[in-house]
């Protein structure tokens, strides 16, 4: 099997990582980065429908080509760039990070999503589902998470970001959606005020943090002991981590919830089976 990525901001190690972990369980595989013209990696070019139709034929060629597609990038949030058929579960968010053949129909699914519901079923025991979740960043990587979490039973979100129209933009659009679910915003400056009695805070930002959005999560007043710090995007150091370690409070890295989505990609879309904790070690070992 010959499969690619489609992103303004591939991960090919990560991938090629995996791609030699397929191999040595006996899923014969090669993964071949995708090289998108210029033109494709800038989100204003897909505000002309013509410009979408060129993606779409490139997008054919692809398809053609390649087995799998793992998508990456702005393009998580294009869903109608690459199908308008999708599923129910996606209809709310719209993102994704994966483009799945099946027979000869290609269809989005959203690896993340599986993963983050499958390792919090795992892990956490003993969590106030009454209690509100602190989402920080508005973007496809907290929708994603955020209905994970839904589908858990979770009801009470708080979102910030540091371009706080994001933040309520996000409000607004997922308070349209999710009747039975109560959704706010806190401007990034105003978190150090916030209670303690937030049970999680979910970092979906990439890259480096800049220093305001370090100063106002880094004393942690919002989560109460025992609480939950989970990074979404693998680092190889993380101050927030650190410091909520130093705090007591449990912590997961990123690498642990895309360790999760590639194991669940393998088994659900190539019927391999991956260890979790042998992934997650050579991503480690050999990215981070």
């Amino acid at each position: 099997m010959k499969w690619t990525e489609i992103s303004n901001d591939p991960e090919n190690k990560r991938f090629e990582v995996l791609s030699a972990e397929l191999n040595k369980n006996g899923f014969k595989n090669q993964f071949v980065p995708t090289l998108l013209p210029n033109e494709f990696c800038k989100p204003e070019f897909f505000e002309v429908e013509e410009n979408c139709e060129r993606f779409r034929d490139f997008l054919k060629k692809i398809k053609n080509e390649y087995s799998q597609i793992r998508v990456g990038g702005f393009f998580k949030e294009k869903l109608d760039l690459f199908s308008h058929e999708y599923p129910a579960e996606l209809i709310h968010i719209k993102t994704f990070d994966s483009m799945v053949k099946d027979g000869t129909r290609w269809w989005p699914r959203n690896q993340l999503l599986h993963a983050f519901v499958t390792l919090l079923n795992r892990e956490i025991k003993q969590v106030d589902f009454l209690a509100p979740i602190l989402i920080l960043g508005a973007n496809p990587q907290s929708k994603t998470v955020i209905l994970a979490l839904i589908k858990l039973g979770f009801a009470n979100f708080n979102i910030t970001d540091l371009d706080a129209s994001k933040s309520r933009a996000l409000v607004q659009d997922l308070s349209r959606k999710f009747f039975s679910v109560h959704f706010e915003m806190t401007e990034i400056g105003y978190v150090t005020q916030l209670p303690s009695i937030y049970s999680m805070g979910i970092n979906t930002l990439s890259g480096e943090l800049d220093e305001t959005t370090k100063m106002a999560i880094v004393y942690f007043n919002f989560l109460p002991q025992g609480g939950f710090w989970i990074e979404t995007f693998p680092r190889a150091t993380s101050v927030l981590a650190d410091e909520a370690k130093n705090f007591g409070f449990h912590v997961w890295m990123g690498v642990d919830l895309i360790a999760s989505a590639d194991v669940h990609w393998a088994r659900s879309v190539l019927n391999c089976q991956l260890d979790s904790a042998r992934l997650k070690e050579s991503y480690v070992n050999e990215i981070f």
